[in-house]
């Protein structure tokens, strides 16, 4: 059961790091809803404060309707190369430097990494299964948490578009760009290269751009009589 929040985490800024890939939106479900349901989740137990919910992970793997869903109900959207949980915990860091105590830390992912402080309020939706069997048993406990939420919200009216970023080339759309600008940006030719470098910095070195012819040395081959030039 997630944590009941005291009279000062209740107006206090909440931030939602949700593991998109651990805990995906479930099959057939409109990810348009999901930030409707979290948000009546932390009312339920008492948070009402400024609320940001982001999700992070490899984007590359989620289909585009679900990402661009998610952005148009105002959910940021972080690609990460290393694994959400490496990921999360650099953003967890950026965001505990930009966000002073009292603060709230709803933590939709492997809570490993993330201890819990005197500073920061850092709670699960639901008490998270031993790690031998996190993934299978989270993962269920994830969309059956968010289809039992969803009957009590209505349609999303959100107006607001969330934010992108690409912790690999540093590069932060703001919401005016839209998704569709991203989205170029993660199978454009600067992000691979980059990506590549950063994950496998030995293939990089020897690898060539392919736009560049190099210099080939003439050869001759003598064929059945004939002087053929290469």
């Amino acid at each position: 059961m997630m944590k009941k929040a005291t009279a000062e985490e209740a107006v206090a800024v909440t931030s939602v790091f949700w593991d998109i890939k651990m805990f995906p939106v479930p099959p057939g479900f409109d990810a348009r809803r999901v930030g409707p349901c979290i948000k009546r989740l932390l009312e339920k137990y008492g948070y009402f404060g400024p609320l940001t919910i982001n999700a992070v992970g490899l984007l590359t793997d989620v289909h585009d309707d679900i990402l661009g869903a998610l952005s148009s109900s105002g959910i940021n959207t972080y690609y990460g190369p290393f694994g959400a949980s490496a990921d999360i915990m650099w953003l967890f860091y950026e965001w505990t430097q930009k966000n002073p105590p009292p603060t709230n830390i709803l933590a939709i992912c492997d809570r490993t990494g993330l201890r819990p402080t005197r500073e920061f309020n850092i709670f699960g939706p639901f008490s998270y299964s031993s790690p031998r069997y996190f993934r299978q048993e989270d993962a269920i406990n994830w969309i059956s948490l968010i289809l039992a939420e969803s009957e009590a919200v209505g349609e999303d009216t959100c107006s607001e578009t969330g934010e992108y970023f690409c912790s690999i080339c540093y590069r932060y759309d703001h919401p005016g760009q839209g998704f569709e600008s991203f989205k170029r940006h993660l199978s454009s030719l600067e992000h691979t290269r980059k990506k590549l470098a950063l994950l496998h910095p030995r293939r990089e070195m020897f690898e060539e751009d392919p736009t560049i012819v190099r210099f080939q040395p003439e050869a001759s081959f003598f064929v059945f009589g004939f002087n053929i030039d290469f």
